[in-house]
């Protein structure tokens, strides 16, 4: 409806500007909003949709089931959190971190889209997130990131998978071999884009090769839990 409004009344040159003002307007006073909530399992539908709208990531952001999740989970969760590709799920998981207590470490690629997150965990003042920015590495069979010894060191209850965006054979499965031995027994991984096959057989192919448990969430935005067994 808006881009329609904008389409007739905005000259085509302007029309990227506006809505890139009205984006960062939307997002500013819906996370403000989200920040201040008693409870954040309470974030209701419109709230939610204005998070991912204002973001303005379409196409990467994660839909309302799957922000619904993590947030869920978030608010439970009492330990370290690994964040594979930062984006709104940091902002989001950082805010929770903050009130509970917990550390959110975030792999990101792309310093560029890194320095845009830093900016909004800086004006929010969220202290929980660390993003560490390095090149993908490819593996013997899969490309992944490159995580320092010192991500790997932590222990991890929680895992938003999410990226890298790389669509190769295997893609994402690199989290298993790199990290699983960073996972506590019991750790919850939250994989999105499951209706996607190449992801869905990185995901089966991980369940084979370790000791996972995958339960398919359906929805507009499919994503699966997985659970680390031991």
């Amino acid at each position: 409806m808006l881009r329609e409004i904008i389409r007739k009344v905005v000259p085509a040159s302007l029309r990227r500007k506006v809505l890139t003002l009205y984006w960062d307007w939307l997002f500013e006073k819906s996370i403000k909003k989200f920040k201040t909530l008693k409870e954040f399992t309470g974030a209701d539908e419109r709230l939610l949709r204005e998070l991912i709208t204002g973001w303005g990531n379409q196409g990467y952001s994660a839909l309302t089931g799957y922000t619904r999740a993590f947030i869920s989970r978030g608010v439970d969760n009492r330990g370290d959190v690994l964040d594979c590709g930062s984006g709104l799920s940091t902002l989001l998981l950082g805010i929770i971190g903050d009130r509970y207590g917990f550390n959110v470490i975030s792999l990101e690629e792309n310093p560029q889209w890194a320095e845009k997150v830093r900016f909004w965990l800086h004006k929010l003042d969220i202290k929980s997130v660390n993003i560490e920015v390095k090149k993908g590495k490819q593996y013997d069979g899969y490309y992944w990131y490159a995580p320092s010894e010192a991500v790997k060191a932590r222990k991890y209850r929680l895992v938003l998978l999410d990226g890298p965006t790389d669509h190769g054979n295997n893609a994402r499965y690199g989290l298993f071999p790199v990290m699983i031995p960073s996972f506590i027994r019991g750790c919850v991984i939250l994989a999105d884009d499951f209706h996607d096959p190449v992801y869905k057989a990185s995901m089966l192919k991980a369940e084979n090769n370790f000791n996972l448990h995958i339960t398919p969430v359906a929805g507009a935005d499919p994503f699966a839990v997985i659970t680390v067994e031991s």
